[in-house]
């Protein structure tokens, strides 16, 4: 029987005799593929340069052997079977089976092995490299809390099971289904979708283990208040939070109560209001549970008829709380647009329902509650520091209930008595109770405590304690898949701690070339492909990443016993041979000389079609498409059938969701644009005289090789000059007189201002000045009578001297709606109507806002988001 040899001896000898030869052999492992064992030595290597297995059996005859070999050029060449190679002049290591002579390892390393060849795709891949890396240093702390993101099909999971492959620890991998020891890594894939049981499980390894008692330092008594009798509790840390609250309660300020869910914040902001003496009610509105379009309402009241709906008035959560308390819970969760009108009404002490012109005067106390960390919003720039300042006058932070030593013993027999009068905690059940960080707080303890009452009909023991463990000891990874800030619907602290940590997946279509060789080559297993066919597939986009990427290779090989040719390629995936131009649509914006070569903001995308819009997701271009029939057809018939990249211009409010569309034709590129573009697009290849062409929906322009693509707003001002161009030799060649054509660009061409004071009865072309200032005053406007919400806008808009000829127009105008409307409808201002949409949408409540507008103003703008 062979003897059985450690694994990493093996490895250790292939990786030596690599780096005196760059040549070896390597055995066959029983009970293990052939590859599996330069698979694993290559990821210790961390990868350099391509690792392409060649299984010989399925070579033509004669094998052709040069062709692999200059793909794994500064790589390896794994050879899975015998055949004559001439390895002179190679630019690549050598590995040659060796199956005569086989190795035998133990149980632990045939494991070892064969996930390391279930996860080569992972380690093989050099785009992944850093994140890799990165999982490597940040597993070794027992405590960590990973967060990776990416799109669908990029392959998160196997990164975390490659990490657990490399720390070598004997700690399982526990994709949370049973509850996961405290010392297995536990992966909870796709967190924002979690059910509420696995969603438990992870916040009870989110949450940090209790404080030892000892660290509490002394504290002052609690107040000698009835008010404060309902907060049970005598830890130094809780005495603390009540003698604050009782320092506030005596004053009209507003208090700021902050600590994590189910420490009791309304429980104390009722103490508190109980302990000011204030005759109102105590009022408390939810805002993390409250619709942004809502909150108006909600907050300020409404009058009749206000909008769409509001059939009765409604007083608000201000007025509601007249003479007493209004408790605002969660007030992070206020979007920037309600959180300036809050700041306003503590300042000012008056409200403005919705729809009234007229302000009401409050007298209402404060209370606001949040279980985020303000500072850290407001240092990220969503929540307003100034708001953040007059909120916490006074601050009263309710400890966490690991925080707070025996109060939980306290509690718990208090919410025993509740459900059995009579019945006891044992030294057991105190002890569990004692050791566990309470990830709800007082929240979770009471429903622990009820769960417990309910199994047993005697005192309560440690066994029916269900679900409470030892304090985390591995590290936790989530992985996510959609866009932007997940949602894990988590309270706020243990949503900042599981996403503080973020490693980000690239999709496959946005890595490098080489990256993506690597990668196919790795997902190959060893059969054969010519470089032609190779290129072909490193040029598509893979919108389906991993996933269409596996299924179009098992589709490839299925059957197919010789190398994967250009023909193959072409029968498997006709599309390719449909657009045989592989070279990416480069973007350029600002160009600039840097030595010999042109340099500035770049952009590569490997699709076959780019769509330059307002529109950063796909989903938000099919949202775009829900219009007329038409529009999908024109679209469909352009773009192809293969999902388009996207260019979003967000910088451009008053651009189309779809302004333009860079695809391609036999000669290079072709620029098309919409029949309801907002701005229009002019285009025109760089070879040629420098003249550009507008375009229609009807006329596309072809730039061959490259060319220039402007944007103009309806005034004839530049809004985007950008280039385009059909690969990185056409960049090369074309930079510049890109640079030439940059430097040449036409400055914003505007109408001419016409006489200071202009009569009602004319119309003229708004300047940007102007356009902005009449924008600004529509979608601010809050209802009621028009005209007088212009006249309370001039008194600001007079002190601003470029707009003169503006406010002596709405001055003069007898009949504002109507006026404005006049200028709406003249040439030259076509742009106003969707600049006006894009506000309000950019301001919130746009239904709302819509129903603000004078009649004929509001017949101007489709709701949809075109123009009339």
């Amino acid at each position: 029987m062979t003897a059985t040899t450690r694994l990493d001896d093996l490895v250790s000898r292939l990786l030596a005799r690599l780096d005196a030869h760059r040549s070896a052999s390597f055995p066959a492992i029983e009970g293990a593929p052939l590859r599996a064992l330069p698979r694993l030595a290559w990821s210790r290597l961390g990868g350099r340069g391509p690792m392409v297995e060649l299984d010989p059996s399925l070579l033509d005859d004669p094998p052709d052997l040069q062709d692999p070999a200059r793909q794994a050029h500064g790589g390896w060449l794994v050879l899975l079977g015998p055949v004559d190679l001439d390895e002179r002049g190679l630019r690549c290591a050598v590995l040659r089976a060796d199956p005569y002579r086989p190795a035998r390892v133990s149980a632990a390393d045939l494991d070892r092995l064969r996930r390391a060849d279930e996860l080569h795709a992972t380690t093989a891949d050099p785009a992944l490299g850093p994140v890799r890396r990165a999982l490597r240093a940040y597993a070794q702390d027992p405590t960590a809390v990973i967060h990776i993101a990416g799109p669908p099909g990029v392959g998160s999971a196997a990164l975390v099971r490659t990490a657990h492959l490399d720390a070598d620890t004997p700690a399982a991998l526990v994709l949370p289904g049973p509850r996961p020891a405290p010392d297995a890594w536990a992966l909870f894939e796709e967190a924002t979708d979690l059910d509420d049981a696995r969603r438990g499980l992870l916040i009870e390894r989110l949450t940090p283990p209790p404080a030892p008692p000892a660290a509490q330092p002394p504290g002052p008594a609690r107040p000698d208040n009835p008010a404060y009798a309902a907060i049970l509790g005598d830890s130094p840390a809780l005495a603390r939070a009540l003698h604050e609250a009782s320092r506030a309660a005596p004053t009209s300020w507003p208090v700021l109560v902050t600590g994590e869910t189910g420490t009791g914040k309304e429980g104390l902001a009722r103490a508190l209001h109980a302990d000011s003496g204030r005759a109102g009610p105590l009022i408390a509105l939810d805002l993390g549970a409250l619709a942004e379009e809502l909150a108006d309402s909600e907050l300020f009241g409404h009058v009749r008829g206000a909008f769409t709906g509001a059939d009765r008035p409604r007083l608000g959560a201000f007025r509601a709380a007249q003479g007493g308390t209004l408790l605002l819970d969660e007030v992070g969760n206020l979007s920037p647009r309600v959180q300036h009108k809050l700041l306003r009404v503590l300042q000012e002490r008056s409200v403005r329902p919705v729809g009234q012109d007229e302000p009401v005067p409050v007298d209402v106390r404060v209370i606001a509650a949040t279980s985020a960390d303000l500072d850290s919003l407001v240092a990220r720039g969503l929540f307003r520091e100034d708001l953040r300042r007059r909120l916490d006058t006074f601050t009263v932070h309710l400890p966490p209930l690991r925080e707070r030593g025996d109060d939980v013993l306290l509690l718990a027999r208090a919410f025993l008595q509740q459900e059995r009068p009579g019945a006891q905690l044992t030294a057991a059940a105190c002890d569990r109770l004692r050791a566990w960080p309470w990830p709800g707080n007082v929240r979770e303890l009471q429903a622990a405590i009820v769960r417990a009452a309910a199994r047993t009909a005697g005192d309560v023991d440690a066994a029916d304690l269900v679900g409470l463990q030892g304090a985390v000891s591995a590290p936790t990874f989530l992985t996510t898949s959609g866009e932007g800030q997940p949602d894990l619907r988590l309270p706020a602290a243990l949503a900042h701690r599981a996403t503080a940590v973020t490693l980000r997946v690239p999709a496959v279509r946005d890595r490098d070339p080489a990256h993506v060789r690597a990668l196919l080559h790795a997902l190959l297993d060893g059969h054969p492909i010519r470089s032609d066919a190779l290129e072909a597939l490193v040029g598509r986009p893979w919108w389906g990443n991993l996933t269409e990427l596996r299924a179009t290779l098992a589709a490839l090989r299925r059957g197919w016993n010789r190398p994967i040719d250009r023909d193959r390629v072409a029968a498997v995936l006709p599309d390719l041979a449909a657009r045989p131009d592989l070279r990416p649509i480069e973007v350029l914006l600002s160009p600039v000389a840097v030595g010999e070569e042109i340099d500035g903001l770049r952009a590569r995308y490997a699709a076959g079609a780019l769509v330059l819009g307002r529109s950063a997701t796909l989903r938000e271009l099919d949202a775009a498409l829900t219009g007329p029939p038409e529009r999908r057809a024109w679209l469909d018939a352009v773009v192809g059938a293969a999902p388009p990249a996207l260019l979003p211009l967000r910088m451009l409010p008053d651009a189309s969701r779809v302004q333009a569309i860079v695809a391609r034709d036999p000669l290079g590129l072709v620029v098309h644009a919409p029949g309801w573009a907002r701005l229009s697009v002019h285009a025109g290849p760089l070879g040629g005289p420098g003249l550009l062409t507008p375009v229609t929906q009807d006329r596309p322009v072809p730039l061959g090789p490259g060319g220039e693509l402007q944007l103009l707003a309806p005034n004839g001002e530049l809004r985007l000059q950008l280039f385009l161009f059909a690969g990185p030799v056409a960049a090369q060649e074309l930079g510049p007189r890109a640079l030439l054509r940059a430097a040449s660009a036409p400055a914003a061409t505007l109408h001419p201002a016409a006489d200071p004071v202009e009569q009602a009865s004319r119309r003229w072309v708004l300047d940007p000045a102007e356009a902005r200032a009449l924008i600004n005053l529509l979608a601010t406007h809050p209802g009621g009578e028009f005209k007088g919400w212009i006249a309370h806008t001039l008194k600001l808009l007079d002190k601003r001297p470029e707009l003169t000829r503006l406010t002596a127009f709405l001055r003069a105008a007898p009949n504002p709606s109507d006026y404005t409307g006049r200028l709406f409808e003249y040439e030259g201002n076509e742009g106003l109507a969707p600049a006006l949409l894009a506000r309000i949408h950019e301001l919130g409540d746009a239904e709302l806002r819509l129903s603000r507008l004078p009649t004929r103003l509001r017949r101007l703008v489709d709701p949809d988001g075109a123009p009339r």
